[in-house]
């Protein structure tokens, strides 16, 4: 049964509601503001448990109705909104209670719902200048259906997406897109309708916030599709934290005590969610906070820093350092294919002259290991292959005096940690995607169980994680960078240095 037939079956409501009286009070919280308001073709609200996400959704859709413009016929603006969800378990125990805590049955009709079937609503609504709204809303779920064979038949004006993130990808990325805007028909349509698509005809969603494997990861932070939008709420426990006034006084602190650490994370503190196969090498990084909001552009009055970690796996990040320690990371170079010393020194040099034309002081940090002879050939130094094929000497290198693990991740640890009159000591452009999926998810302590069936943690990451070379290459870089003695020039050096651990601390004095 098509959804226009399904409309058939609801009668015009004889009730007629105020909008004004529905939207006079907004969920609090700068975020669900600008989600409520936000133009984005595809807009996505990711929030902790009980933020005021899905109330604000409703309301956005309801808002963009009332976009539509009024039928030549008889005045009145005619939409159409989908309530999508991934089950009908979820769409009747979560959704609807959540849609009738705003928006009562006894406001307007009520058809259908239960036993996995949809439920349909009409409300008609007076709107401030004169003119009246008929809003059906069609509540179904994918479950487990084709997504094509779902969306084949919706006639929407706009949708909402509750639970984005249990979607299958298709649904935002490809169907759904294409099946707003459909509503209303064209007897209902003047002849300047398409001026009003922008505002009336869009898909919007909520969810918590997922693991980074979920393909919403890709789609709104690493690779952004054009025209869509996240926006991301503070954590339930971060200053800033929103709707806090419609829930019981220590809602997260009592909800967190019954949590893992992964659930907390995710239902609570809205971070993404790392990879259950082991734990962040640093729980101090908070994306919200070390994101740069925007780019970080590079000072050529300071000298820009690079770390460099060597191998077949080699790879090198820029940073600059403020006058009060912070660390800027601006980029990253990180081949897609492995290489050797020769082949990645050109390739570094035509970065550096591309991406920094204009630096007139480069420091280079490689790793130490960089330094040490070839297993097979004592002459054999793969720190001077780089050099030469980059068109860079000796003079151009700091090496840090070592690459013990404790030293290199404190390095790292200690900006992260520090705030300076508020601001972070470490910013990040959010460019640099690979350091960023480390610091999320992929740069992790592996957990494995013992002999005993217990669970325990290596001291160190996991060696093959692609992660695990763009953040050695920034602990050379923040070691490096750090100012504090202990550094070698590394001239001439060719020695098997031993990488015993150390708590040493670059950022405190000798």
């Amino acid at each position: 049964m098509t959804t226009d037939a399904l409309s058939d079956q609801l009668p015009k409501p004889s009730r007629v509601n105020a909008v004004s009286d529905v939207i006079s009070v907004l969920p609090k919280g700068e975020k669900n503001l600008e989600f409520l308001t936000h133009p984005a073709s595809v807009c996505v609200e990711m929030g902790p448990f009980g933020s005021g996400k899905t109330t604000t959704l409703f309301l956005k859709k309801l808002l963009c109705s009332v976009r539509v413009p009024p039928s030549p016929l008889d005045g009145v603006r005619y939409a159409r909104t989908g309530i999508i969800r991934d089950t009908y378990r979820n769409l009747d125990i979560n959704t609807i209670p959540s849609w009738e805590e705003r928006f009562p049955r006894e406001m307007g009709e009520w058809r259908g719902g239960g036993n996995g079937e949809p439920a349909r609503a009409r409300l008609r609504f007076s709107l401030p200048d004169g003119s009246e709204l008929d809003w059906e809303i069609l509540f179904t779920a994918v479950g487990d259906r084709n997504v094509k064979e779902f969306c084949d038949g919706l006639q929407l004006t706009n949708a909402a997406v509750d639970g984005v993130d249990a979607m299958p990808p298709e649904l935002l990325q490809t169907y759904l897109p294409l099946r707003i805007g459909r509503f209303p028909p064209p007897k209902h349509r003047p002849a300047d309708w398409r001026d009003y698509v922008a505002d009336s005809c869009k898909v919007s969603g909520v969810m918590n916030a997922p693991d980074m494997d979920n393909y919403t990861y890709m789609d709104f932070i690493e690779e952004p599709r054009p025209g869509w939008k996240l926006v991301v709420q503070p954590g339930g426990m971060d200053p800033g934290a929103e709707n806090l006034e419609n829930l019981p006084p220590g809602y997260y602190s009592n909800v967190v005590k019954g949590m893992n650490e992964w659930d907390a994370n995710r239902f609570v503190h809205n971070r993404f969610g790392y990879s259950r196969s082991g734990t962040p090498v640093y729980p101090e990084y908070n994306d919200e906070l070390h994101i740069a909001k925007k780019e970080i552009e590079f000072d050529r009055g300071r000298t820009l820093h690079i770390g460099i970690d060597g191998g077949r796996d080699c790879c090198a990040i820029p940073g600059q350092r403020g006058l009060t320690g912070r660390l800027d990371v601006l980029d990253e170079l990180v081949p897609k294919e492995r290489m050797g010393a020769k082949q990645f020194g050109k390739v570094f040099a035509r970065w550096l002259a591309e991406e920094f034309p204009d630096a007139q002081d480069v420091v280079l940090h490689p790793d130490p290991a960089t330094n040490n002879p070839n297993d097979t050939n004592d002459e054999t130094v793969w720190l001077d292959i780089f050099l030469e094929a980059a068109g860079m000497t000796r003079r151009d290198v700091e090496i840090p005096f070592t690459n013990a693990f404790t030293a290199r991740r404190e390095a790292v640890a200690t900006p992260l940690r520090e705030l300076e009159e508020g601001k972070p000591q470490f910013r990040m452009n959010a460019k640099c995607k690979a350091l960023r999926r480390g610091f999320m998810s992929g740069y992790r302590y592996e957990v494995k169980d013992n002999k005993h069936g217990e669970s325990t943690t290596k001291v160190l990451p996991v060696a093959d994680s692609p992660s695990t070379h763009p953040h050695d290459a920034l602990q050379y870089l923040a070691l490096g960078s750090s100012g504090r003695r202990g550094l070698i020039a590394g001239v001439g050096k060719k020695r098997r240095a031993g990488r015993e651990e150390t708590d040493w601390d670059p950022h405190n004095d000798f």
